[in-house]
């Protein structure tokens, strides 16, 4: 039996090189990108992309489109957001970053936007990283 155009393409994931593992780093090719830290986020640099390493403190999706990261470095916390956008955010990837166990350590690309009101669960909380890649380089064990 063959299949609808359309399971086609909703099995299709167009997001695959944004998220996952992260590869292991040879020592002849070490990009060397400029991390942001949490702390120096800020509302100025609304609409500049970043590159963030940290740990996921939670994870929580909204449905099956949304997932909200709280991701911390030390004693600093930003909310972090993954929406289904065509050609980049794919649902399994919004599935994959709900299922991140607190405690794993990933590296995170995305905007800074201005939060549209205080984020109280943040210590940085009047700004928002809306994300684009997310790879992960330690993987917690959830404790149940």
């Amino acid at each position: 039996s063959a299949e609808s155009p359309l399971m086609d393409r909703v099995k299709q994931d167009y997001a695959t090189e944004f998220y996952g593992k992260e590869p292991l780093n040879q020592s002849q090719s070490r990009p060397r990108r400029q991390r942001t830290q949490i702390a120096a986020l800020n509302p100025n640099m609304d609409g500049e992309t970043v590159l963030i390493r940290a740990r996921v403190q939670t994870s929580r999706a909204q449905g099956n489109k949304m997932v909200f990261l709280n991701l911390r470095q030390r004693i600093e916390s930003v909310q972090a957001l993954l929406t289904v956008t065509e050609g980049k955010v794919s649902k399994q990837m919004v599935k994959w970053a709900a299922g991140l166990a607190g405690e794993s350590i990933v590296l995170v690309e995305g905007v800074i936007k201005t939060a549209p009101e205080e984020i109280k669960s943040a210590t940085v909380g009047n700004v928002e990283l809306h994300v684009s890649k997310v790879r992960i380089f330690f993987r917690s064990i959830a404790i149940v």
